[in-house]
């Protein structure tokens, strides 16, 4: 058989085709010494809006494949609630920004700079569900932003039972503010858009979509 040039222009952008595929093979390969995540619902428990309403995980299934949220019941109900574009969160996409959000703040908790490097290097033995139910006591929902009040202490003692290091933690960093928007995008699914969040940063089956 005899393979030819094609003739017509790629309908996808090479450099999106191939930062889908690096994507891909990233969340296929389980690095060494990583804990395979056993838990789905990272934020069950924490997830709140203003007033305290508690978000609850749900999902529903369409063609056959499952799709997570969190659902706030209280603000969904009311058509009319300021609130109500919010009562039903991706889940997917606001535990990405919760917990980008934590391992970022590593900078401003680690005071060594020899430890914080150990520690970015290191991190992703620390798998997400640990993490976010270890260091984070309350994500509040508001319109624009998420609050994310933290536990610097609980950190300094997931590190030193995770990567077996000793830090010096500054304690006074204990709130985090995180700018997001919401957006609808062509089949009605609704997407998070932060400073915090990797557009590439989706599970597998959607991120095949956009190739």
């Amino acid at each position: 058989d005899k393979l030819y040039d094609g003739l017509h222009k790629g309908i996808i952008p090479l450099e999106l085709w191939e930062k889908v595929q690096t994507k891909l093979q990233n969340q296929s390969a389980q690095p060494r010494g990583v804990k395979k995540e056993g838990h789905t619902n990272l934020l069950a428990g924490l997830l709140t809006d203003e007033v305290g309403n508690i978000y609850t995980p749900v999902f529903t299934t369409k063609n056959n494949r499952k799709y997570r949220y969190y659902s706030n019941v209280k603000s969904g109900l009311d058509k009319n609630h300021p609130n109500q574009k919010t009562s039903r969160l991706p889940a997917h996409e606001i535990e990405k920004v919760v917990e980008t959000a934590l391992r970022n703040s590593f900078s401003r908790i680690i005071i060594n700079t020899d430890d914080l490097q150990y520690v970015l290097e290191n991190q992703h033995k620390i798998v997400s569900y640990e993490l976010i139910q270890t260091c984070a006591e309350k994500v509040t929902v508001y319109q624009k932003e998420l609050h994310i009040k933290i536990l610097p202490l609980k950190l300094e003692t997931l590190l030193k039972q995770h990567l077996q290091i000793d830090v010096d933690i500054n304690s006074d960093v204990c709130n985090l503010t995180v700018p997001y928007q919401t957006k609808r995008v062509r089949d009605g699914a609704m997407i998070i858009k932060s400073p915090q969040r990797d557009v590439f940063d989706l599970p597998p089956e959607e991120l095949k979509h956009l190739v």
